[in-house]
Order: C-alpha cells, then sequence, then structure tokens
C-alpha cells in the first residue's frame, strides 16, 4: 500500500466516522419523534373515544367517524372487572391479544386484504402501534387499548434510512475524492524531492534540494538531505583528494628512488664507494617514509570506517605523562621546554593505544613547528560532561584561513619544513579522526607566537 493510499484511507476513516455516528443519532432522533406522537396522539383518540362512549351511552356508537379510513383499533373494558364496553369493527375483525412486544408496542399481524385493506405488504403484514393505558372517568376507572396501523410511517421510516444510507454512500465517495486531492497535495513536495534526488549522484553531488523559511516538515526533511548530501560530498572529494595527494606524495619518493638506482648502477661502473653508500642510505630512508605514509593512509581509512574502537577506562593524564617524558628528550635539542598543568587524574573510557597516538601526534606537531628555546603548555580539566584538553606551543603562528584547512589530508602550512622533518600532512587528519570517533572535537587557535590547540571529550554523567 502506498503512502498515498494510506493518507486517503485515514483521511476517510477520520471522516466518514464522526458522520456514519452523528448519522445514527440523528435517525434514532428523527425515529424516536414519530412515535412520540403517535403515542400522544392515540392517547388522546382513545380517551376522546371513551368520552363519547360514556355519553351516548349506546355500545355500538359509530366511533370510527372518528377516522374517515376505518382504520383504528379500539377496545375500552371495565378495568375491574374487565368487561367489555365497547370494540370498534377493526377489532372485532383483527385480534391483537397475547403478542409480545420487543419495540415500543408494535405488533406485526397477518391480514388478508379482503377482510380489511391497511396497506398490507406482499406477505400480508400489517404493523400496529399499540397503545394500552387506564383513564378514570365518571368516578371509575376504565382500561383502554387503541391501536392504529403504521404501514405509511414504516414507508417513510424506510425512505428515511434510503436517504440516510444515500447520504452516507455519497459523503463516502465525496471524502474518498477529496482525500484522494489533498493527499496528492501533502504529497506533492515528497514526488518532488524524489524527482530532484533520482537526478543526484557521484557526479553532482553539489545539487541541493530547495528549502523555503519558515520551514515545515517537508523542508525540515529537505534541510536534512541537504546536509546529508554535503557530507557525502565533503567524502568524495576526500578520497579524491586523498587518492590525489597519496599519488603525488608516493611519486616523489618513487621517482628519487629511480634516480638513486641509476647513480648506484653509475657508481657499479666507476666503483665510487662514496656514492654507492650515499644512495644506499637515500633508499633506505625513502623506503622508511614511503612504508609511514602507506601505513597512515591505511590507519585513516580504518578510522574512517570507525573499525576497532576498544574502550576501557583509562589515566588520560598518565598517557600524557609518559608522552612527555619521552618528548622532552627530543625537545632538548632545541631547548624546548615542556610544561604541565595537568589534575592527578582525568579517568576517561576510551581506547587508549588510539588516543595515545593522538595526543602523541600533537606533541611530534608541537615540537616540529615550534622556536629554538621555546615551549609547551599542556593543560587539562574535568567537567561534569567534558575533559577539556589544552596544548599551547610557541611558532610563528598560523594564518586565520588555514585554521579550517589544518585537520585536511596532505595539507601542510610550511610545506618546506614538513618535507625537512618527513611529514606525510595525515598526522593531523588521524588525530582528528580519532576525536571524533570518541565523540569529541578538536579544534585550533592562533595568536600572534603561539598556537593553542583544544580537545574536547564528552564524558557521562
Amino acid at each position: 500500500m502506498t503512502v498515498r493510499q494510506k493518507l486517503v484511507m485515514l483521511i476517510t476513516i477520520a471522516g466518514f466516522v464522526p458522520t456514519f455516528i452523528f448519522s445514527i443519532i440523528i435517525f434514532f432522533e428523527m425515529l424516536e419523534q414519530p412515535f412520540q406522537i403517535i403515542d400522544h396522539n392515540l392517547y388522546d383518540m382513545g380517551v376522546q373515544s371513551l368520552k363519547i362512549i360514556l355519553r351516548d351511552k349506546r355500545p355500538n356508537s359509530d366511533i370510527n367517524v372518528l377516522f374517515t379510513d376505518n382504520r383504528l383499533w379500539l377496545e375500552v373494558r371495565k378495568n375491574e372487572s374487565g368487561k367489555l364496553i365497547f370494540r370498534s369493527k377493526l377489532a372485532s375483525l383483527v385480534p391483537l391479544r397475547k403478542h409480545i412486544s420487543f419495540i415500543k408496542n408494535i405488533i406485526n399481524v397477518r391480514l388478508p386484504k379482503r377482510v380489511a385493506d391497511l396497506n398490507q405488504d406482499r406477505n400480508n403484514e400489517v404493523t400496529f402501534y399499540v397503545k394500552n393505558f387506564i383513564f378514570s372517568y365518571n368516578n371509575k376507572d376504565w382500561a383502554i387499548k387503541i391501536a392504529y396501523p403504521m404501514e405509511r410511517l414504516q414507508e417513510e421510516i424506510w425512505d428515511i434510512v434510503i436517504g440516510i444510507s444515500s447520504g452516507l454512500l455519497l459523503s463516502l465517495i465525496i471524502l474518498i475524492s477529496v482525500s484522494y486531492f489533498v493527499a496528492g497535495l501533502i504529497l506533492k513536495p515528497v514526488i518532488k524531492m524524489d524527482s530532484k534526488i533520482k537526478f543526484i549522484t557521484e557526479k553532482n553531488l553539489h545539487k541541493r534540494l530547495d528549502v523555503k523559511f519558515p520551514m515545515d516538515e517537508f523542508d525540515k526533511l529537505s534541510y536534512t538531505l541537504n546536509n546529508l548530501f554535503e557530507r557525502l560530498e565533503l567524502s568524495f572529494i576526500n578520497q579524491k583528494q586523498l587518492l590525489a595527494d597519496a599519488s603525488h606524495e608516493l611519486k616523489t619518493p618513487i621517482t628519487m628512488m629511480r634516480f638513486a638506482v641509476e647513480e648506484l648502477k653509475n657508481s657499479e661502473l666507476c666503483e665510487d664507494d662514496e656514492i654507492y653508500d650515499k644512495n644506499i642510505e637515500r633508499l633506505n630512508l625513502l623506503n622508511l617514509r614511503m612504508d609511514q605514509l602507506i601505513k597512515n593512509i591505511l590507519d585513516l581509512s580504518a578510522l574512517e570506517k570507525g573499525d576497532n574502537i576498544m574502550t576501557k577506562d583509562i589515566d588520560l593524564v598518565e598517557i600524557i605523562v609518559d608522552l612527555i617524558e619521552d618528548y622532552s628528550i627530543l625537545g632538548a635539542s632545541d631547548n624546548i621546554e615542556i610544561i604541565s598543568f595537568l589534575p592527578s587524574k582525568l579517568i576517561y573510557t576510551g581506547d587508549p593505544e588510539k588516543l595515545r597516538r593522538a595526543f602523541s601526534n600533537l606533541l611530534d606537531n608541537a615540537l616540529k613547528y615550534n622556536l629554538v628555546n621555546g615551549y609547551i603548555k599542556i593543560s587539562g580539566v574535568k567537567t561534569s560532561s567534558m575533559i577539556k584538553i589544552s596544548i599551547e606551543n610557541s611558532g610563528k603562528g598560523i594564518p586565520g584561513d588555514e585554521l579550517e584547512k589544518i585537520f585536511m589530508q596532505f595539507y601542510r602550512v610550511e610545506k618546506s619544513r614538513a618535507k625537512e622533518h618527513g611529514g606525510s600532512g595525515l598526522g593531523l587528519s588521524i588525530v582528528k579522526k580519532i576525536i571524533e570517533n570518541h565523540g569529541g572535537r578538536i579544534f585550533l587557535k592562533s595568536e600572534l607566537g603561539k598556537v593553542i590547540t583544544f580537545i574536547e571529550l564528552p564524558v557521562d554523567g
């Protein structure tokens, strides 16, 4: 079942059920009213008939003169003795005794038309509405039983039933038609979105759905889909950029290795041991660089997929202090001081190996792009919902327009120094993915003479 069909069904049910209930209530109200009128009229006719009978004192008086069509059924008896005082002509022809009534005082009897023509149906059945009551007159109680055929009333009731049923059927048809049209209007934005999304492929992920303000539910959906397309586009761009950058990064060492091999060939002819040793060392360094580059690419690919995140309770202070001891030795050659402003403990649930690598990359980066006689300051604090760690280092700083690009794959602010230190341009990209995979975020601020890296990791409770 399509969404449109479901909407049609729901709108139709929502509209038809109240209409049906209201029609039933109206029908029974309309049905009750004529019975009340008949009941009242029969009472009046019974009383009038009794007064005429007692006034004329003629048991055989023609009481039927009250009705020109001779449709009155009437019996009058003394209440105490049950003695019959008067019986109308129709009452003598049609006995209405010992009939059980389930609806009001309605009794069905068979009466051939040759006996009395009361508009019987094909089965010669006549429906009478009967009223029994006691009336006091002349200091005596009189039992009056009066009935009247209601064939015409039944016909009118059937006309009402047919009319209401026809109205309900017509309203159902109108509801289905209107709901089908309304469902089409409701789903029109979805149909437009569907037609546009069909033509969005990896070649034109820059296309976006129209969003109107203020936004309704469909505009919110379009907005969400646009964000999804934006993330997909960025992912495709990053993948293509990674492939292009990796090819470029690998091309340079491979070319240098080829030149080194050519020199080795020539050095063998001239038996130049110095050139031979020099190129062997160069090949070894290039192999190490390529190995590290490929390892970083594979690690970044695994982090992109969020694979192998093993979590357990760890102390971030312990990890960072161990790294400070290692990098203090490396920074000693440039007289770079590493200062810690960490609390005694920062307990966090995460992957210890990956977080160690993230902080290691940050400290390595802070050393590489530092000044002689510079410093690195590491601070940390834990709140009810967050662990915040900052790493500040002296340096030339980062231009404001490059702060957002610093975490991009293979991006370098100082390309010459990165080559000098053997950087691949993937270190900060790996750090960013590790922090994001832990639900945190990382960002940089740069001022004249210093760079500050901020890390925020969420904690439970």
